[in-house]
């Protein structure tokens, strides 16, 4: 690019300080007859050498030209080809090798690629030369202030682009990918196709640029599941893209191909891949493909139809000649559909000269051959009669924009491989038509084997329930934590009288006790049938908080009450630490938390969401993602709540730490071994961790609060460990025996 650059700017400065000034100095045509020369831009050779069957247009359309007695009457056209080799050097050297030499030049063709005809269509315009070209679309072109005197038969990129969305509109796709050659006419395409997508709801699932590697492009496509795949490449990349689609098995009814216009028509029969046509055929079957509308009739300004120009070229190559082109039955090579694009530019070169022709004689100015490179005022005629040019050639017919775009309509064929005698042909399904350039649609036309196809997997969402299984696995673990529960209730109060229960706080022990019943009956509210109801929200995490406060705020009273008296001095009696001072402190635990949670699900209340499970699964057979959901809890400020429950409760877990290491070597009752003393400490840190798993997974998390998992149902388990342990103690001890806190009370001083 920048060795391009470089070799432009010399010879502009070349142009500018030695040509200009030796030519105005002279201020003469050099033109010694009434031949009036064109200049010939065409990339015979290179990536894209559609040049030499461009010129064999151009050079028909010459013929019937010089043929014709009422078109630049006494004149003659002679085209002077030059093969750029799709290089910009090249073309510029070719350019201003016959801008310094005899004869003097009255227009440019050309050149055939984008990137050639970008620079010499800005060198020309210094010359005071209209060009004009029959393959260029790069949409840049289209800007005046560079490129004002420039024109083209081809149709701009934009053109494509905008057909490109009204073909994705009628489908009903909104999303594809694209694939695209690393070349600056795809990539300026992606980027206008971009502008054009803003006010649409289409968008572009990914872009692979490519050079070489087009096995990790197609791979690429294929992990992002891509269903509409639009390439942009030349017709060589284009066959190896659709080659490492079938290698990597990216194909099928669910995929569809869209593929530029310009290729020729049999293109996948070339064989410079690794894959048979068989095995593109089997890619592409199906494929889009947006081109100029052809017109197939005879009142044309040659008075020829695009039929009678083929015939006549084939004629040249010594084949039979086939009428019926307008069915894709003719044998193709590279650069076909440029043929009658070339044919019919240099018609527009040869009208715009005669109405100038017309204008000199009508004003007495004498005649073309008197053109100059300096001759300003006849250059601006040719320009302006080449900008009003009108007339219906054999690609349609041609007009052009304030840009210099030709104002045309274009088609949407597909490819169906089994439609024609010749094994695949091209149908048309859909045309520009009317002022508006809307396209009408022959859906009738199109050909779907397995209907159809979607831009995007379809995506089943499925509500699933909670596992009956699982539920009534869990339903019958609460069940039997309950049963003991109500067994160890029954046991307290029975035995309330016996001295070791006595001493052991049966009061506090029922109210734990009743705290994990209610705790345990949480299990059992679940939203089995789906409905979609908050009020599930609200139970569970009401019975949830209540039973686990309840629980956690009379053991934290009782082992308070332990510290207390094994800390105190013999004057001690515990006037303070009676059941009904702990019932109080129980309450007012319970009732703040509770109060606390009042408050928040009045300012901020729950709303029942679907919440995704797990990883999409993919049904190849039929085609869908199924997307596994369930429903969940959810509150918007959450977090705040949080932390104000992590910061009470915070407090709370930290001085009941405090107490159980404390009291981890006291014994209430006689008998007490080891394990049991281990015991203390180790049911008060499985309740703190209770409390915060109870403050940290509440509904506002998005999920509901379920004690399955995030609950610490284990705490009543150990609860029950504990008075499994004073049951078997009962058993064993002597009912005379004094307990541990009594004789301490009672302990004579000294």
């Amino acid at each position: 690019m920048k060795l391009h650059r470089r070799v432009l700017t010399f010879w502009l400065v070349l142009v500018t300080l030695g040509g200009w000034t030796v030519l105005s100095r002279q201020n003469i045509s050099c033109n010694k007859n009434k031949t009036l020369s064109v200049i010939g831009l065409f990339g015979k050779t290179g990536q894209y050498d559609i040049g030499d069957i461009s010129e064999h247009g151009a050079q028909l359309a010459v013929n019937d030209i010089n043929s014709r007695k009422d078109i630049l009457p006494g004149y003659k056209i002679a085209l002077l080809a030059e093969d750029t080799k799709s290089d910009v050097s090249t073309g510029m050297e070719k350019l201003l090798y016959h801008l310094f030499e005899c004869p003097t030049k009255v227009m440019v063709l050309g050149a055939s690629t984008s990137y050639v005809t970008t620079y010499t269509a800005a060198v020309s315009r210094r010359w005071n030369l209209v060009q004009i070209s029959f393959s260029a679309t790069d949409p840049a072109l289209s800007n005046k202030s560079k490129f004002p005197w420039f024109f083209r038969t081809s149709l701009s990129t934009e053109v494509y682009s905008q057909a490109f969305i009204k073909l994705m509109q009628n489908f009903q796709w909104f999303n594809f990918s694209v694939i695209q050659e690393s070349y600056r006419l795809f990539t300026s395409t992606e980027e206008t196709m971009k502008r054009y997508l803003n006010n649409t709801d289409i968008t572009i699932n990914t872009v692979e640029t490519f050079d070489n590697d087009l096995e990790n492009a197609i791979a690429k496509l294929k992990s992002k599941d891509a269903r509409i795949i639009y390439v942009a490449a030349f017709e060589n990349k284009a066959r190896q893209a659709v080659c490492a689609a079938f290698r990597n098995n990216f194909y099928g009814p669910r995929r569809v191909w869209i593929l530029q216009g310009y290729y020729s028509n049999r293109w996948y029969e070339i064989n410079d891949t690794k894959c048979s046509a068989s095995e593109i055929l089997q890619v592409i079957d199906g494929y889009f493909t947006i081109a100029p509308s052809h017109y197939h009739g005879n009142d044309t300004v040659s008075l020829m139809s695009i039929s009678d120009v083929y015939c006549r070229y084939k004629t040249l190559r010594n084949q039979s000649c086939d009428p019926h082109y307008k069915d894709n039955s003719v044998d193709d090579l590279q650069g076909l559909h440029y043929m009658p694009l070339a044919y019919d530019a240099m018609w527009a070169v040869a009208l715009a000269l005669h109405k100038t022709l017309t204008d000199l004689k009508a004003s007495g100015s004498g005649g073309l051959e008197n053109f100059t490179y300096t001759n300003t005022k006849l250059a601006e005629k040719i320009y302006e009669n080449m900008r009003n040019v009108s007339f219906r050639g054999i690609s349609g017919d041609i007009a052009f924009s304030p840009k210099g775009d030709r104002v045309a309509t274009v088609s949407v064929f597909q490819f169906q491989q089994n439609s024609g005698p010749r094994g695949g042909v091209f149908v048309e399904v859909g045309r520009q038509r009317g002022p508006d350039l809307k396209i009408k649609w022959n859906n009738t036309r199109i050909y779907w084997p397995k209907g159809k196809p979607v831009s995007v997997r379809p995506t089943k969402k499925r509500l699933i329930p909670l596992s009956k299984e699982k539920y009534i696995a869990m339903c019958a673990l609460a069940a039997l934590g309950m049963l003991t529960s109500a067994v160890f209730l029954t046991f307290n109060i029975a035995y309330r009288n016996v001295r070791m229960i006595k001493m052991s706080s049966p009061k506090i022990n029922n109210l734990i006790l009743i705290g994990c019943l209610v705790f345990y009956s949480s299990i059992f509210i679940e939203d089995v049938f789906l409905s979609g109801l908050s009020v599930f929200c609200y139970a569970k995490l009401y019975m949830a908080a209540l039973g686990f406060y309840t629980a956690f705020g009379a053991l934290f009273s009782k082992t308070w009450r332990v510290y207390k008296i094994m800390s105190a001095d013999l004057s001690f009696r515990g006037r303070d630490l009676q059941d009904r001072h702990l019932f109080l402190r129980v309450a007012v635990l319970v009732i703040f938390n509770l109060l606390l949670l009042v408050v928040w699900t009045s300012v901020d209340p729950f709303t029942v969401e679907r919440q995704t499970e797990g990883q999409p699964k993919v049904n190849e057979e039929k085609d869908i993602k199924e997307i596994f959901q369930s429903l969940g809890c959810r509150s918007e400020y959450s977090q705040y709540l949080n932390l104000v429950l992590m910061s009470t409760q915070g407090l709370l877990i930290l001085f009941g730490a405090f107490l159980a290491w404390q009291t981890r070597k006291d014994a209430i009752f006689p008998g007490e071994h080891p394990r049991a003393e281990r015991l203390s400490l180790d049911r008060h840190v499985y309740l703190q961790r209770g409390a915060a798993r109870l403050s940290g997974s509440h509904p506002g998390d998005g999920h509901r609060p379920d004690p399955r998992s995030h609950l610490p149902h284990e705490v009543c388990h150990r609860l029950h460990w504990c008075n499994c342990h004073t049951v078997l103690d009962l058993c064993s001890q002597d009912d005379s025996v004094q307990t541990t806190a009594t004789s301490r009370l009672r302990r004579p001083p000294g």
